[in-house]
């Protein structure tokens, strides 16, 4: 399976999820995703790449909907982030879950070979 079409089937599978079940499925879906997908191309990295892209259409979704400009720049200085900084974190956070996820059991499946 190409890796565009890898990405936008996970891309899917994470905002559907996401959206009907909750944020806790994302490092589910990286760590089927690293099981099902051990024998292809960088699997960890269209786990991360999608759950990213996932989010960040959910976050301009919601964008769309309520002042998220406005809420990034009252949070952003009690983290300590710049006001682009929430929305970054927002976005990396799906990608640094689902990647390591995909990693361990990725690791694992290969370990028990």
């Amino acid at each position: 399976m190409q890796v565009t079409v890898r990405i936008v089937v996970l891309f899917m599978i994470v905002t559907i999820l996401t959206i009907f079940v909750g944020w806790w499925t994302v490092p589910l879906v990286g760590a089927v995703w690293g099981i099902v997908a051990a024998r292809e191309t960088a699997p960890v990295m269209t786990a991360a790449a999608a759950s990213g892209l996932a989010w960040a259409a959910l976050l301009g979704w919601a964008a769309l909907r309520g002042p998220i400009v406005e809420l990034s720049q009252a949070v952003a200085p009690i983290l300590s982030l710049p006001n682009w900084g929430l929305m970054g974190v927002t976005v990396l956070f799906p990608m640094l879950l689902a990647g390591s996820a995909a990693m361990l059991t990725n690791a694992a499946k290969q370990k028990r070979k």
